[in-house]
């Protein structure tokens, strides 16, 4: 992804247009569902200490738990640039991956109910580094 913005821009930059249509390449379902978990999770984040927001976060939390679940089933896209015979482990370790963040979401999630707001701040910072880990695990470093 790093190296196509650097050619759009030396494009741009040389003859004066811009080449990213060319270049775009169609979103996956699965990077769909992990985008629409995004816009949720960062307001939960920013209301997480504020307990008369609780009812709020519990049910984003919901729509980001039913948005994961089904990730569970889907296969990165990197995953083809992996060698044949590491294929299978590395889908097997993307839904480990995910049902671990499942679980921390549904943690999150009662936390919020049980109005334990300093537990559900702690549980995002672990949700974020778990995110931040899978994330370099399973998606392509140019992306």
């Amino acid at each position: 992804m790093r190296n196509r913005k650097a050619l759009t821009l030396l494009a741009v930059f040389c003859f004066g247009f811009s080449v990213q249509p060319v270049l775009a390449e169609e979103e996956t379902e699965l990077e769909k569902t992990m985008s629409s978990m995004s816009k949720p999770f960062k307001k939960v984040r920013s209301q997480s200490s504020d307990s008369s927001s609780n009812a709020d976060s519990a049910k984003l939390v919901t729509s980001i738990i039913a948005s994961a679940k089904k990730a569970v089933d889907m296969t990165p896209k990197w995953t083809s640039a992996q060698p044949k015979s590491e294929q299978k482990a590395f889908v097997e370790n993307y839904k480990k991956a995910m049902h671990k963040n499942i679980k921390m979401l549904e943690q999150l999630q009662t936390a919020f109910t049980e109005n334990r707001n300093e537990d559900a701040v702690a549980l995002i910072s672990k949700i974020r580094k778990h995110q931040k880990a899978s994330h370099n695990e399973f998606q392509d470093p140019d992306e």
